[in-house]
């Protein structure tokens, strides 16, 4: 697998990571915060967090990455909140991203989805990236990336390609 640079290779860990969260929605399983660490060409190891206040999880995601105590060369935070973009609240999940290679980037994504309680059903949206722009990278071969680490989390694929929902 070509690795364009360590945010590429970061940003295809929060695909994989964004695909096995899209399993639990789907199955209706209560999302925990899970963490993501993977060296070299390796397998992702995964952690799974203390659950809390919003605010607990996010700081205990921030100190998680910090620490770094697998030694990754990226690792991920993924937990369920939501996003507002332009004036809309949605369901999403949250991914806090860490590239450790030099030089170390940090950027944070949502995945907005609709919850199954909704009268349409369960959906996944489009990532967005939030708080810090990508105008240094290529957003499409960022996207590209996030999409190929959701193609290799073999169930997580499929439920996104049945629930995907472009529309927002």
């Amino acid at each position: 697998m070509l690795r364009l640079d360590g945010m590429s290779a970061c940003i295809e860990l929060a695909g994989f990571a964004a695909a096995q969260a899209v399993c639990c929605l789907f199955d209706r399983i209560p999302l925990p915060p899970l963490a993501f660490s993977r060296r070299g060409a390796g397998a992702p190891t995964v952690t799974i967090l203390s659950s809390g206040t919003p605010s607990e999880v996010a700081a205990q995601g921030s100190r998680w990455l910090e620490v770094n105590a697998d030694q990754a060369d990226e690792a991920v935070v993924v937990y369920d909140g939501y996003v507002t973009i332009t004036g809309i609240r949605r369901d999403a999940l949250v991914l806090e991203l860490r590239a450790y290679r030099q030089p170390v980037a940090e950027y944070r994504m949502a995945v907005p989805y609709r919850p199954h309680r909704d009268p349409d059903g369960f959906a996944v949206y489009r990532p967005k990236f939030i708080v810090r722009t990508v105008e240094e990278h290529d957003g499409a071969a960022l996207l590209e990336a996030f999409f190929r680490g959701v193609s290799s989390h073999d169930v997580g694929r499929r439920i996104w390609q049945t629930c995907a929902d472009q529309g927002w």
